[in-house]
């Protein structure tokens, strides 16, 4: 290890440089990933690209009534329920 025998001057060391972007945070990555992760547990299809590009409430209540609807159909199928 080389000693340091001058602290008050400059280490010109071009073997590393630092990257200006390194400490940026995408201020929407958080929200859409959480986005994300409720879609993915709640079944939604169609999960928004962008937060600025989300579904109406409509649409996400037809997809929560249509994955309902798949599960209570799951169920029957597999306890042998006839609904008449």
């Amino acid at each position: 290890m080389d000693e340091v025998r001058d602290k008050l001057k400059a280490n010109f060391c071009d073997l590393f440089s630092p990257d200006p972007r390194a400490h940026q945070r995408d201020p929407d990555r958080d929200a859409r990933q959480a986005q994300q992760e409720l879609a993915a547990a709640f079944g939604l299809q169609g999960e928004p690209a962008e937060t600025g590009d989300r579904p109406d409430a409509r649409t996400l209540l037809d997809q929560r009534k249509k994955a309902a609807e798949q599960a209570h159909q799951q169920l029957q199928d597999l306890f042998g329920i006839d609904e008449k």
